[in-house]
């Protein structure tokens, strides 16, 4: 592969996963800005050996691997409490789940791109993990305005996805 070639699909894989992973690793990790560095991180280590890995087959897989091991050494850096049996079994089971949950949160935020403006903002903030008077004061906005934009989103998100993983993805981080 050259290197044109490379970083072209390495752009690619960016565009469409970066997102969906830092929500994966926030969920983990609880702080935005540590969650982007270890995303960032993986396409970096990713990047730098392009030229020795096979990215045209196993591109995907490749990233889902690199970021739940990144996670679990962030945490195993962050945490003496971290539970060993984490680290100790990444099977093959727990790797489908990752990269399926990594899934869902790309079909959410590609949802949620599209949700009108305001709505759109306050949501993004919401899986932030800002509260509804955090995002009122933060957008000079009332706090029962906050609340109807949730509501809009979630019936909105509703409609499109139903009773999916997606939905109740959604609904347990919001």
């Amino acid at each position: 592969m050259n290197n044109d070639s490379g970083m072209t699909n390495m752009e690619k894989l960016f565009r469409e996963h970066y997102v969906s992973m830092v929500f994966y690793a926030l969920k983990t990790v609880k702080d935005k800005n540590i969650a982007e560095d270890i995303v960032q991180d993986v396409f970096i280590r990713l990047i730098q050996r392009r030229d020795t890995l096979q990215l045209e087959s196993n591109a995907k897989y490749l990233l889902f691997i690199s970021l739940r091991n990144a996670v679990i050494d962030h945490q195993r850096k962050a945490s003496h409490h971290f539970q060993e049996s984490i680290v100790d079994s990444p099977d093959d089971f727990s790797l489908e789940e990752s990269m399926f949950e990594i899934e869902l949160y790309k079909q959410l935020y590609d949802a949620i791109k599209i949700l009108p403006t305001k709505c759109r903002k306050v949501i993004e903030m919401r899986l932030e993990g800002k509260d509804e008077h955090a995002i009122a004061a933060e957008l000079d906005i009332s706090y029962e305005t906050v609340r109807t934009h949730i509501k809009n989103a979630t019936k909105k998100l509703r409609d499109k996805f139903g009773d999916t993983h997606v939905m109740s993805l959604f609904l347990t981080i919001i």
